[in-house]
């Protein structure tokens, strides 16, 4: 589900969200980018620094395109003026979530998070960003856009650095969060499977988390996540049984349930597994999660069906880390 909801905020709002300089002349918001390639009319546009380049450099080309104003380090007309763009945008995310009064849940993990959060979103029928859009401004974006009536909705938390975790929980402050798997990825930056983990068990700091049988013994093995819920198809708090993988489908049993994936593999099964754990623990009925998950749709890339003079491929090449492949 990405349906989003049409919310205006006022430049004084967003100095007061970022603790910034208002300079005059902006008017209200009702989007954001940070890209001045993608910017709309009436949006505003974050000047956030790049590897090669800062996005201050393109504020007349977003200007140019409609943008009503403008986050940046340096002053200017219809301008919020702060000393670190990257912090204010987390404090804009942060006001931004504040206003939103559903249920929040978060899905991170080396792998599957994207098909898990469509697994979610679309099983409990709640709005979701689309794609793999996981870091903090498509996250700030979709909060401004998202509709406070909404029971709840599905964020998904990808990160590449230390540290980026602790931001991105800050920033979305889940009720519950979903680790999907822990295995070696972004190295560079974490050096070990135990930097990975580290890293990615700040999401064990929401009120409420489901983590895989997966995940649950890469925890242990570094002494964290003890005694939380589990889910899979084997000694789980959320069991999945009787597992068929077939060329079109999955089906497993859960609990009374007979359970239809229209996609092969145990990564969709999984994802799906996860979202009637979830609803579980939000106290939602499963049996209408797994009607909607029978119609489950994912993105490109993840156990993508495609025929050729005769031939069936399955295109699950998104990831590519270890533990994907």
């Amino acid at each position: 589900m990405y349906l989003h909801h049409v919310r205006e905020v006022t430049p004084e709002w967003v100095a007061r969200a970022t603790g910034g300089r208002l300079h005059p002349g902006g008017k209200p918001v009702r989007d954001l980018h940070w890209d001045s390639r993608e910017t709309t009319p009436g949006s505003l546009f974050v000047a956030l620094p790049g590897k090669r380049v800062h996005g201050r450099e393109y504020v007349d080309e977003a200007r140019a395109k409609g943008a009503h104003l403008v986050l940046s380090d340096r002053p200017g007309p219809a301008t919020v003026e702060v000393a670190d763009t990257h912090q204010a945008l987390l404090r804009l995310g942060r006001a931004l979530r504040e206003l939103f009064p559903g249920q929040v849940v978060a899905v991170g993990g080396s792998s599957g998070k994207t098909t898990t959060k469509e697994a979610l979103a679309q099983g409990l029928g709640f709005p979701a960003p689309p794609g793999n859009q996981n870091t903090a401004p498509p996250l700030a974006r979709f909060l401004l856009r998202l509709d406070p009536q909404a029971p709840g909705c599905v964020v998904e938390l990808g990160v590449d650095r230390v540290g980026e975790m602790a931001e991105l929980m800050g920033l979305a402050r889940p009720h519950l969060a979903v680790l999907t798997a822990l295995g070696e990825e972004h190295l560079e930056a974490f050096g070990s499977l135990q930097g990975v983990v580290e890293e990615e068990a700040g999401l064990l700091s929401a009120p409420q988390a489901l983590v895989s049988l997966q995940a649950a013994e890469v925890l242990e093995r570094f002494g964290l996540g003890r005694g939380l819920p589990t889910y899979g198809f084997g000694e789980a708090t959320f069991r999945g049984e009787d597992l068929r993988l077939l060329l079109h489908e999955s089906r497993f049993r859960y609990g009374a349930l007979e359970v239809h994936i229209p996609y092969p593999g145990i990564g969709p099964a999984l994802a799906a597994l996860a979202a009637l754990g979830v609803a579980e623990m939000l106290g939602l009925d499963p049996k209408e999660v797994a009607e909607r998950l029978a119609h489950l749709v994912l993105p490109p890339g993840r156990m993508e069906r495609r025929e050729k003079d005769g031939v069936v491929f399955l295109n699950d090449a998104y990831n590519a880390n270890p533990l994907s492949v």
